[in-house]
């Protein structure tokens, strides 16, 4: 698809809105980087985002919303952050949100690039879509397990879902990673943990504008 020019992330939940379900999570409130939304959601989409983008990605700017009494301002209920990647120049924003009315538990992307687009939806979470300036068409790819040609295992027809990620995730484990897909290490980890310490960062200089 070429090179990467811009980009958004999203994983919204909305339980949080319940008084009750924010009762029983008490510990989970806590300020960034420990607790909030960025913590909790954005750590995921960050980690894809790192797959995707790389791992020099930086960020220039961070908000958040949502207030609640029983919630402490530094712990963000929904919270943004703009990033901006060194090596391609590509830009866009990552949003995580524990408040986001009838979301469910939403994960979705779209990265446009030089050559065209790929976007994804957990709402549809078998399939992606892809554009391409070639063919100046949207072609749907059915995800499934096809692994193909890292690996056969396990068959093409086993549906996505978390059974057919767990699967995987030992085969990789057992291979002894010896595979050409990503598999997170360490350093991905502190290059996940970087971006989360630095949200809180960027949160704290927002609320102070507040």
């Amino acid at each position: 698809l070429g090179k990467p020019i811009h980009f958004e992330f999203k994983y919204y939940h909305g339980d949080y809105l319940k008084k009750s379900y924010r009762e029983k999570r008490v510990t989970r409130l806590s300020p960034a980087p420990d607790g909030g939304a960025m913590a909790d959601l954005g750590s995921h989409i960050l980690s894809l985002l790192i797959a995707f983008i790389g791992d020099k990605v930086e960020i220039t700017g961070a908000v958040q919303a949502g207030e609640y009494d029983d919630v402490p301002e530094g712990s963000d209920l929904f919270s943004q952050i703009s990033l901006y990647d060194r090596e391609s120049h590509a830009a866009g924003t990552l949003s995580a949100s524990r408040i986001s009315s009838g979301s469910g538990d939403s994960l979705s992307f779209e990265i446009f690039a030089t050559g065209g687009s790929i976007r994804f939806s957990s709402e549809n979470p078998g399939q992606f879509e892809y554009y391409t300036e070639e063919s100046a068409t949207w072609s749907r790819k059915i995800s499934g397990s096809n692994y193909k040609p890292l690996t056969s295992f396990p068959s093409g027809h086993v549906p996505g879902g978390w059974h057919r990620a767990m699967i995987h995730a030992h085969y990789v484990f057992l291979t002894n990673c010896k595979t050409e897909a990503i598999v997170p290490g360490i350093m991905h980890g502190l290059a996940v943990q970087k971006l989360l310490n630095s949200t809180a960062g960027h949160l704290a200089r927002f609320r102070e504008l507040k």
